[in-house]
């Protein structure tokens, strides 16, 4: 037998016992749940000259080669701390296709081995995507705004994609470049957003539709559009494959939200992915360079799996608590009034944590500095001085807590003066002048504390035309998605699940089997094990049975335990935990029991998921997911 390894295509030298260190493992059959590669136990190669060269010289002391990402890991882009795309073959036939993994490097005296490993496909997509967690995945694409309209179009399958390349004719027609068919049908409905020219952002109903593979999109649709020759937007319709992929706001009731459990409150419903759009983005060329195929991972059960989101709150993190504008500008013409309090007429354009009470803010996160920025402009009108006591023209802007207390206290002298008696005339093109205040300092601020920042003191005649208060938090503080807020769909993935974690629970929960594709690099093919071993068609072995030599059955021999547990991951919500309490098992989870007298062991293989409770509350039709927990309260427990 004559073994050849190839490590990025360069042939190296080995010992022809390779073969006999390598194992092929699709999976433990005997150990359900396990989920292994092909791999080599430690293999030695030796130091020859080809493989010093193909190793880049790294045993040599000083080395120290330039890697190049990309490139191909070997000669003088050879980097240890990189898989290497390797591939077996004996006489010619591909035993095993992956990647090798430098592990040691032992000298004596100037004799040197090579030590590394070899791992089939499974291998390298694992080590491809490291120690990457779900939310490294970029999921931006799907950003939108938190709208009724966005809850409920999510339920029909839609799909939103970012085309570049595509241009408007001067009549009803959309082309969009062919990266990808759209494969839309008369009478969907689409909607353009961003588009270059705003007369194009609009809904559409589709007339008619097109395409040629590789070529264009050609969309007739039922309104005139403005020419535009080369343009980016971004375009929703109706997802051609149904679900599984954008986002989705399922029916979870996560307590508080609902009316009597039969109406729900639009908090109920919070942004979830699905399980297909995870994998797909593991696969993503920017994430691991692989590719997949699967029918049952394409099939339309598993499309409409989705991880809905863990946290007890739909809240985002925000730093700008206040951004606030003056709504009309004003004027005080009367140069004879002192000491004059303005109360600045603002509109809130944005309110993070806070609280508007009248013409005050009541801050409601927690303790943290609070950094105040405030602008202000406009003109004044000096007057000739014709009193000794009448003071000189300026303003003072105060911010102070609920006690009254000052916070900050800001004097503008708005002009210059000269003269025994303080006078000051300006010609008529200087007698309105425009000031500008740029301020910004850090103060302490309490939860529940009230901040009074929209208190002016002018000794002068003014108009303002221009205001603004900023407030901004030291440290970010979790505040309550409301309606119209911008979602951004990233701050709502799991944290901290890493990306092999979550790919191998979904091998387990469905017995999947993974294989390299022998012609195909970085194709990995994921089925099922009853598919994978076609169990329909069984082949009759009857006469092909050596009857002249001895020969063994074992009836049970394959079978290790007499219990066989499959199990979700424990959760402490109020249905998990008395599912729990009443069967000792999580909710969703079986205990299978061969009655295999001659074994007693228990094998559990065990999901990193938790599991979601359907609920039928008493009196309603509606079955429903419920993720919450209950507290005791003065008369009924709390959700």
């Amino acid at each position: 037998m004559i073994y050849e390894l190839f490590l990025e295509g360069q042939l190296a030298d080995i010992r022809q016992d390779l073969g006999m260190q390598l194992s092929y493992a699709i999976d433990d059959v005997n150990k359900y749940g396990s989920r292994e590669t092909s791999f080599s136990k430690t293999i030695v190669l030796p130091g020859t000259a080809n493989n010093n060269k193909i190793f880049g010289f790294v045993g040599e002391l000083g080395s120290n080669n330039l890697y190049a990402p990309g490139a191909a890991n070997v000669f003088s882009n050879f980097n240890p701390a990189q898989t290497t795309k390797a591939e077996l073959r004996a006489n010619g036939l591909l035993l095993l296709k992956g990647v090798f993994r430098l592990t040691g490097i032992m000298q004596d005296k100037g004799h040197i081995e090579y030590e590394g490993n070899l791992f089939g496909e499974l291998g390298g997509f694992i080590s491809a995507i490291g120690d990457g967690k779900l939310q490294d995945l970029n999921f931006s694409e799907y950003n939108h705004q938190y709208t009724v309209d966005a809850i409920t179009k999510s339920w029909d399958a839609r799909v939103k994609k970012d085309v570049t390349g595509a241009f408007f004719t001067l009549n009803d027609q959309i082309f969009v470049n062919g990266t990808y068919n759209l494969n839309l049908k008369v009478g969907d409905e689409i909607i353009i957003t961003n588009a270059d020219i705003a007369n194009n952002n609009d809904t559409y109903l589709v007339q008619s539709f097109t395409y040629t593979s590789g070529g264009t999109n050609i969309i007739s649709v039922n309104k005139n559009l403005t020419n535009d020759l080369s343009d980016s937007f971004t375009i929703e319709y109706p997802s051609p494959e149904g679900f599984g992929t954008g986002f989705f706001y399922p029916l979870i009731d996560y307590g508080r939200y609902s009316a009597a459990k039969l109406n729900y409150d639009y908090r109920t419903f919070r942004p979830a992915l699905f399980v297909k759009e995870y994998i797909d983005k593991m696969f993503a060329p920017a994430t691991s360079g692989y590719t997949y195929e699967s029918e049952f991972i394409n099939s339309e059960f598993f499309r409409r799996l989705i991880v809905p989101m863990n946290t007890k709150e739909f809240q985002r993190l925000e730093s700008i608590l206040l951004s606030s504008d003056l709504s009309t500008p004003f004027s005080e013409v009367d140069l004879f009034i002192q000491n004059r309090v303005v109360n600045i007429n603002l509109l809130d354009n944005v309110i993070n944590g806070i609280t508007r009470i009248g013409n005050t803010y009541r801050y409601d996160g927690i303790n943290t500095k609070i950094k105040i920025k405030f602008k202000i402009s406009g003109e004044y009108q000096g007057r000739r001085c014709v009193d000794y006591n009448y003071p000189n023209p300026y303003f003072k802007v105060q911010l102070k807590t609920q006690n009254n207390s000052k916070v900050w206290e800001y004097n503008v002298n708005l002009v210059s003066y000269s003269g025994f008696c303080g006078e000051f005339d300006f010609e008529y093109d200087n007698s309105v002048k425009t000031f500008n205040i740029d301020f910004e300092d850090t103060w302490d601020i309490q939860t529940n504390e009230i901040l009074e920042i929209n208190t002016i003191t002018f000794v002068t005649a003014y108009t303002i035309r221009v205001c603004n208060i900023d407030v901004e938090s030291e440290l970010p503080i979790f505040v309550n998605n409301e309606i119209n807020d911008n979602i951004i769909v990233n701050e709502y993935i799991p944290r901290n699940i890493l990306q092999k974690d979550f790919f191998t629970w979904i091998l387990k929960m469905f017995n999947l089997y993974v294989t390299e594709d022998k012609l195909k690099e970085k194709h990995l093919i994921i089925e099922p094990y009853k598919d994978y071993y076609d169990l329909s068609s069984p082949i009759d072995w009857t006469y092909k049975v050596a009857r002249d030599k001895p020969w063994q059955i074992k009836p049970m021999g394959m079978l290790n335990g007499r219990f066989f547990e499959y199990k979700y991951k424990d959760d402490n919500d109020f249905y998990n935990e008395g599912y729990k309490k009443k069967y000792n098992l999580p909710y969703g989870s079986n205990l299978q029991d061969t009655f295999f007298q001659f074994a007693k062991d228990k094998q559990t293989t065990e999901v990193g998921f938790s599991p979601t409770v359907l609920v039928k509350y008493a009196g309603k039709d509606k079955v429903v997911s419920a993720i919450y927990k209950k507290s005791q309260g003065n008369e009924v427990d709390q959700e």
